[in-house]
């Protein structure tokens, strides 16, 4: 999903019912909370219900970190605005994704185990392109 493309009206509705293994809070778009913008609902008198029918990422992201979600959410180009999910929530490097995991959650405590995930990462997707084994060669070797 296209994070810049999830703060329209019409697409939540769609991946909702195309998805439905993704978890949505109420609301039809994402958008950060309380951000300046156009109304996305009119209440009586046409008077603007502000921040009416969105949601923002920490919000999204909780609800796929549930026990009845599988707790897997990569961004492919995180998008700056929203910054409501880093108090809860980080973005770790998955291969040329970025992984959402909660604060709570250990990294890896070397430099070396944080390649050799990588590895075994680009090593499940990379070998099924390349005909050779792929090795990842550290900073300084030739």
């Amino acid at each position: 999903m296209d994070q810049e493309v999830m703060g329209y009206n019409w697409y939540i509705p769609c991946v909702r019912r195309l998805h439905t293994h993704i978890i949505f809070p109420a609301g039809v778009r994402l958008r950060p909370v309380g951000a300046p913008g156009r109304c996305s609902q009119y209440g009586e008198n046409r008077d603007c219900v502000r921040n009416a029918g969105v949601f923002n990422l920490k919000q999204f992201f909780s609800k796929n970190f549930t026990t009845t979600a599988r707790g897997q959410v990569f961004l492919v180009d995180p998008k700056s605005g929203d910054h409501s999910f880093e108090a809860d929530f980080r973005l770790k490097p998955h291969g040329m994704l970025q992984r959402v995991v909660p604060r709570a959650a250990p990294l890896p405590p070397t430099a070396s185990e944080c390649v050799m995930h990588l590895e075994k990462v680009l090593a499940r997707h990379v070998t099924k392109v390349l005909p050779v084994p792929f090795k990842i060669r550290s900073p300084g070797k030739s």
